[in-house]
């Protein structure tokens, strides 16, 4: 027997088709209108035939929180578009944040779309500049804005990083500039290739200034080139981010944009701006051949100046070695003639010591031989008298007085034989004295006593250009006359 079965009553239900019908009724009839939006670009597709397919989204801190499809056809795209890049120069791209007048569109297949009916270019423009500013006020605010100015740009800048598009125009100008310069075998150029215009912009250059950081030592100098473009184009050289790496490099950051009618950011945190990627290189070698020009002025200087010194050293040279050859001659004259008066002074007292020597010694030999003698004439005497008591000691007597008289014989001599050495190497000392200091010697060794009209010559203050002049030589004189007259400053 089977349990019995509850019956419920299942709830009323709607066909899909019928719920999304009235949902695309309920939104027809509530907006009905257009609408003006701001959103920002996340994707962009376009068929073969016209039609622009949109993403459009709102960010907030970095994630989307809103997000539709939205629709420009064909029909309204060609002059929409084309008058958006009459306006701002430039396509639109992926990221960018634009004003739309939309109509809000349902249908049951395809779901909540906006069909685009116009794009306000004036926003965009004014949205950029909007961006710039507040990317002008971060960069002051964080204190980064001057930091690159701050550097010292080198006077020889010939090491430089390239920021530019490998295929750009601006590119190769600057490279035919250069090479046209005849200053580009002094220059070492690496470029760093780069996307210089779309959504691709900022992180592509920001990845080349993370390369050139790695390899900064390398480099007196970093370049961004880029060969003009719209406001739009530019857009991306007003990004905060890029800017505040370019600002915070250690190089020096030269610009050559390209936009003639307005500066961006990157161009107000730039070292030095210049307006065209042609313009930078010219500066670029303007500065090379100043600094070149200045270094090739001091080194001419240089050679002025040491050959300045070098006749102003000859000069004094020639006047020392005129002085010290004066000096010298008279020098040599005065000890010559002080070693003959000490010579002559000399001679005598050697002579006159010698013969007192002499003298005294016979004296004293001649004394004591007298004493002697008259010593013995008295013990002889006394012995006469006391012959027979006093013979012993009148004979110890006589002994003593002999044994006396040879020692005093013996250290006499002994005296004179040491005084005669002494005495003779005394004069040989002087006589070698007197041969060094010889006249005839001073001048085999270059050192020629100089007459003035027979005397002297000891001073500049003796010469006239009249004067005749008398040289001494050792085999004979020789005659000169005075070409110039040099006294000692």
């Amino acid at each position: 027997m089977g349990l019995p079965v509850e019956q419920t009553e299942l709830p009323q239900a709607y066909p899909l088709s019928e719920l999304l019908e009235h949902i695309r009724q309920l939104v027809k009839s509530t907006y009905d209108g257009t609408y003006w939006i701001v959103a920002e670009v996340i994707e962009l597709s376009h068929s073969r035939v016209g039609h622009y397919y949109f993403t459009l989204g709102e960010m907030q801190d970095g994630k989307v929180v809103a997000k539709v499809q939205g629709n420009l056809w064909a029909g309204v795209a060609r002059s929409v578009m084309s008058e958006f890049e009459r306006i701002t120069g430039g396509k639109i791209e992926k990221g960018m944040q634009l004003m739309l007048q939309v109509r809000v569109e349902f249908t049951p297949l395809y779901g909540l779309s906006l069909t685009i009916l116009g794009i306000n270019a004036e926003y965009t423009l004014g949205n950029l500049e909007r961006l710039k500013r507040l990317a002008i006020e971060r960069l002051q605010t964080e204190g980064v804005f001057d930091m690159n100015r701050l550097l010292s740009l080198p006077l020889l800048p010939l090491r430089l990083a390239v920021i530019s598009s490998d295929t750009a125009a601006g590119w190769g100008d600057f490279c035919q500039h250069i090479e046209q310069s005849g200053i580009s075998h002094l220059l070492r150029i690496k470029l760093f290739p780069c996307i210089m215009q779309g959504a691709q912009t900022t992180p592509s250059i920001l990845a080349a200034l993370d390369s050139i950081y790695d390899e900064r030592e390398d480099f007196d100098a970093l370049l961004v080139l880029r060969g003009g473009g719209s406001r739009l184009d530019l857009s991306a050289f007003d990004d905060y981010e890029l800017c505040s790496h370019l600002a915070q490099m250690p190089l020096p950051v030269l610009t050559g944009i390209g936009h003639e009618r307005d500066e961006s950011v990157a161009d107000l945190i730039a070292h030095t701006r210049l307006k065209t990627p042609t313009a930078l290189a010219e500066f670029i070698v303007r500065r090379v051949e100043e600094a070149l020009t200045r270094l090739f002025d001091v080194e001419e200087g240089i050679k002025t100046l040491l050959s300045e010194r070098r006749e102003e050293a000859q000069e004094i040279l020639d006047h020392t070695l005129l002085h010290l050859r004066q000096s010298l001659y008279s020098l040599t004259l005065n000890e010559t003639r002080r070693l003959h008066r000490l010579s002559t002074a000399l001679s005598i007292p050697l002579r006159s010591l010698s013969h007192r020597s002499e003298t005294r010694l016979h004296s004293l030999v001649g004394s004591f031989a007298r004493t002697a003698h008259r010593l013995l004439s008295n013990e002889k005497s006394q012995l006469a008298t006391k012959q027979n008591r006093l013979t012993l000691s009148v004979r110890e007597r006589l002994s003593s007085g002999n044994y006396e008289t040879d020692r005093c014989r013996d250290r006499l001599t002994t005296q004179l034989q040491a005084l005669r050495p002494r005495q003779t190497q005394l004069l040989e000392h002087l006589e070698t004295v007197a041969k060094t200091y010889d006249p005839t010697h001073i001048m085999r060794r270059g050192f020629l006593p100089v007459m003035a009209e027979g005397a002297p010559l000891l001073s500049v203050n003796q010469l006239s250009h009249t004067t005749t002049l008398t040289v001494v030589l050792p085999d004979g004189k020789a005659t000169a006359e005075v070409k110039d007259i040099l006294p000692e400053e």
